[in-house]
């Protein structure tokens, strides 16, 4: 999906900054509601589309779209307005990665839905559909940004520092679970994936920006965002996230911009999780904090994660003489498939502590949940008999790690409580079940309900009994259909880091 080796146009058709300004800001509303989203289904669950956050995050994305829909409206008219000016229009890599941008964040959303529907549960942010996600509102930011560079006015100017602030913004979103402390997968991917994101936003901002202190100065107002997140959703009630020490990343490189790009690089992959774990320990309660004897192991596996950045961006080679374009080419497509694989291998385990995807409601019951370190207690009062209910067990989840307890019913007027204890081995928050059969015509039908909770804590709200979700049985489907997704995610990602690159070598 490389769109910057087409027809170039015979002259730029430049975003307007009046264009460029309410789209870069739409982006970063759509960060807000992602991460609001994100905290939503921590809190409550799976809950209708039409939530609060949804609307938030989509109409984002919405206002993006529709700016470079009018983008590419106005350069059409004025080329001339016919299907051969359509067609020199849309030759514009800029113009064309943010339609292609554009049009795949919104698609990502039924493809999202489609893909719950056909496989049940998955509350995975890396899902090949969420991954779609992410990369075209990336491909939509990074192609707005460049149209904007030809462009002569404080409007554009304001746009190019707020649209890079959203290039970093959306290539941190992969650790959000992990920077919210509802992690699915080891501790250990954390810092490595927050570096690669760092690595490649900082090489895209400083192409797209320029000068280095324009890079800071994005990340200053993407660090401001940051916090302002983290505020609000305290203030919405909702459960918070950490502010990353992105800023204090990339300070460290401002005495290195003479040295070559593996020096950089280096150094960034060294201190992205250093910072990061320093950072985390005084926000522990929001964040999921590594352990130091998986740090050790974190650090190299970032230092590899930068310098992957490099190699996909251009900035580390081996010299022309010893490296054939036929060879570039089977390294890249080695790359590919070793990428696609690993993202379908990765996410093969059951994730189910956090958004669970609850299927149909049974009903409404008080649960209570004390975490006192290293057991969790639950107690579920139902407002049924005892008698139509049997108890399976208590279970407490988290980043893959299952518990099992026992679950006893105790009779009481007019309601039955089922309780039981189960054991946490682990700092941070759990997601407690309460797992019961429901008799139903001769029938045993599963039921549960869900708290989330941290160490020291006690969590007592009414929540919803519902009858989970069947597992996932078509895996043929979602490896053919998770394998054309990731290509199309990795095939944006290539095009938006050579058309940036394209961008910093034609200002040069």
């Amino acid at each position: 999906m490389d769109v910057t080796g087409m027809i170039r146009p015979r002259t730029p058709l430049g975003c307007p900054g009046w264009l460029g300004l309410p789209a870069t800001v739409a982006g970063l509303v759509a960060l807000f509601g992602a991460y609001w989203d994100d905290a939503w289904h921590t809190d409550t669950g799976r809950d209708d589309f039409w939530i609060p956050p949804h609307l938030v995050l989509y109409a984002g994305v919405f206002v993006a779209a529709t700016c470079t829909a009018v983008w590419t409206l106005l350069s059409w008219r004025r080329a001339g307005g016919g299907a051969h000016q359509l067609r020199q229009v849309l030759a514009d890599p800029a113009l064309l990665l943010a339609v292609l941008g554009g049009v795949s964040a919104l698609v990502s959303a039924p493809v999202d839905d489609a893909w719950h529907r056909l496989l049940g549960r998955d509350a995975v942010l890396w899902s090949p559909p969420h991954l779609l996600a992410v990369a075209a509102t990336l491909a939509l930011v990074v192609g707005l940004l460049a149209g904007l560079q030809q462009t002569a006015s404080r409007s554009a100017a304001i746009a190019r520092l707020v649209g890079g602030a959203a290039v970093l913004g959306a290539l941190q979103l992969p650790v959000l679970e992990y920077d919210t402390d509802v992690p699915q997968f080891p501790a250990v991917w954390y810092y490595p994936v927050a570096t690669l994101g760092l690595a490649v936003g900082y090489l895209l901002v400083r192409d797209l920006l320029g000068r280095f202190r324009a890079v800071l100065a994005a990340a200053a107002v993407y660090t401001t965002l940051r916090i302002l997140i983290a505020v609000a959703l305290v203030a919405l009630g909702n459960s918070s996230t950490m502010v990353p020490p992105l800023l204090a990343c990339l300070l460290l490189l401002a005495p290195l911009q003479h040295l070559r790009a593996l020096a950089q690089l280096v150094l960034l992959g060294v201190a992205t999780p250093t910072l990061w774990w320093v950072s985390s320990l005084p926000q522990s309660t929001v964040t999921t904090v590594v352990p130091a004897t998986e740090l050790v192991a974190a650090v190299p596996l970032s230092v590899g994660a930068a310098l992957l950045a490099g190699v996909l961006h251009g900035d580390l080679r081996p010299p022309r003489a010893a490296w054939s374009r036929r060879d570039s080419a089977s390294a890249s497509a080695a790359l590919v498939l070793l990428l696609v694989c690993a993202a379908l291998v990765l996410p093969a385990a059951p994730a189910l502590a956090h958004d669970p995807g609850q299927g149909p409601r049974v009903l409404r019951a008080q649960m209570t949940v004390t975490h006192n370190g290293t057991t969790a207690t639950v107690t579920l009062a139902l407002p049924v008999s005892c008698d139509s209910i049997s108890p399976i067990g208590a279970v407490a989840r988290r980043a893959g790690t299952e518990h099992r307890g026992p679950l006893t019913l105790t009779k009481q007027a007019g309601s039955c409580v089922a309780s039981g204890d189960v054991h946490v081995d682990q700092a941070g928050r759990w997601f407690v079940y309460a797992e019961l059969d429901r008799e139903q015509s001769a029938r045993a039908d599963r039921a549960e309900a869900w708290l989330p909770v941290r160490p020291g804590t006690t969590v007592s709200v009414e929540r919803v009994v519902y009858a989970p979700a069947q597992p996932e049985t078509r895996v043929l489907l979602r490896d053919a259909t998770g394998a054309g997704l990731l290509l199309a995610v990795i095939g944006l990602l290539l095009t938006v880091m050579r058309l940036s690159r394209r961008v910093a070598d034609r200002r040069s």
